[in-house]
């Protein structure tokens, strides 16, 4: 259980820093096709420009760190930081997407919930983003078994989502 925590940990973290400075990924050459890019939902939504100021991903970059480090509760201190000094729903929302991902890791289920709700009600991600946050949200509606809310939160991702290549 810890091992896949850890690695759910890393994995949530690389794809959201990987959208925080590209630099951190520079050594790795991906031989995958480019992120596939959602540019309108079901639902209509288009991509927001999605742009980090300095001082948000300087403090992003700090909580990453200590994060790695295990330093789950002095990470949030700094994402608090982080969300003092976010002007753009951007900002806003990946600094809760962060968040929501630190407090699940720390067994904050109620805490991650509210996080994540706050990054999808923002509405700054990328579209991909956004449907996974949605999808997150339902996710721990349904661990915290809050079963009616997590069948509205899933359907509201399933509306909104376009079908996944593959599926049939």
């Amino acid at each position: 259980m810890f091992t896949l925590r850890k690695l759910g940990h890393a994995l949530v973290l690389g794809l959201a820093f990987t959208a925080i400075d590209p630099s951190l990924i520079a050594f790795a050459k991906p031989k995958v096709p480019a992120k596939e890019v959602i540019e309108v939902t079901l639902s209509g939504r288009k991509n927001p420009k999605t742009a980090l100021g300095n001082s948000v991903a300087k403090l992003l970059q700090k909580s990453q760190k200590l994060a790695e480090e295990d330093k789950f509760a002095e990470a949030l201190v700094v994402l608090e930081e982080a969300l003092g000094k976010a002007k753009t729903p951007y900002e806003i929302a990946k600094t809760n997407q962060i968040k929501a991902s630190y407090l699940y890791n720390s067994e904050k289920y109620d805490d991650a919930l509210v996080a994540a709700r706050a990054a999808v009600a923002a509405n700054g991600l990328d579209n991909i983003e956004h449907l996974q946050s949605k999808f997150f949200v339902a996710q721990l509606l349904t661990q915290s078994e809050k079963y009616e809310e997590a069948i509205k939160a899933f359907d509201d991702y399933a509306s909104d989502a376009p079908k996944v290549k593959g599926a049939d």
